[in-house]
């Protein structure tokens, strides 16, 4: 299967009319309300091209790091920034 990562409104729908398989996330700039709207704009685009919705995958990246303690980390995180 074919995944398509998309940071803008129009490859979103691209992605949808290509019937590729879906990658967002935060890492992307994308926040929780605008990956809504995206997805929306994704969705749109499997059904004007003739893809079924159910039949394509959304995945979402998302960094994370993980230490002994939730302390540790933010510690950590801290720093490195």
């Amino acid at each position: 299967p074919m995944w398509m990562a998309c940071l803008s409104q129009e490859t979103f729908e691209m992605a949808g009319a290509y019937g590729h398989n879906l990658l967002m996330g935060s890492v992307f700039g994308l926040t929780p309300d605008l990956a809504i709207e995206r997805r929306r704009d994704y969705y749109r685009g499997l059904i004007r091209a003739g893809h079924d919705p159910n039949d394509r995958q959304v995945g979402c990246l998302m960094m994370v790091y993980v230490a002994d303690t939730k302390e540790q980390a933010e510690a950590e995180y801290r720093e490195a920034c």
